[in-house]
């Protein structure tokens, strides 16, 4: 990671974002969190920068700042299961955009798949108390 990647999660950490999305089941942790940093305003670039000098002590060099300036947001994903975090940069909002909504549909698609696997286990493990309620009411017919 380097400053800058470290500087938009910084941003996602702290609720300097404009969207975000959690996959997972209700009342646990979020399995994958994703947040959208907006980087097309000037207060969100001066947030940038005050973040980087804030956290880390540094400020942006010149190639840096003429790389801000282009910029129109970030997507940054935490995985917390594979414990990684990634960071996308976008200088083109339509891009960005279109990421984002892409990114949306995927984390439904996962938040469905995660919510039928923990449906299918609820089952299994009813099932399971029902075979052995089952047992325990035979071994007591038996003695």
């Amino acid at each position: 990671m380097n400053l800058l990647d470290n500087t938009a999660m910084a941003l996602a950490f702290e609720s300097y974002y404009n969207d975000s999305i959690y996959v997972g089941l209700e009342g646990e942790d979020a399995n994958l969190e994703y947040y959208l940093v907006g980087l097309a305003e000037r207060k969100q670039k001066e947030d940038f920068v005050a973040t980087a000098l804030e956290h880390y002590d540094m400020h942006l060099t010149e190639d840096e700042q003429v790389w801000l300036e282009q910029q129109r947001g970030a997507i940054v994903e935490e995985d917390s299961g594979a414990g990684y975090v990634e960071v996308y940069f976008y200088d083109n909002e339509e891009e960005l955009q279109a990421a984002w909504a892409s990114t949306a549909k995927h984390a439904a698609e996962l938040q469905k798949e995660i919510e039928e696997e923990a449906a299918v286990e609820e089952r299994r493990e009813r099932h399971k108390v029902k075979r052995e309620i089952a047992a325990g009411r035979q071994a007591v017919l038996e003695v």
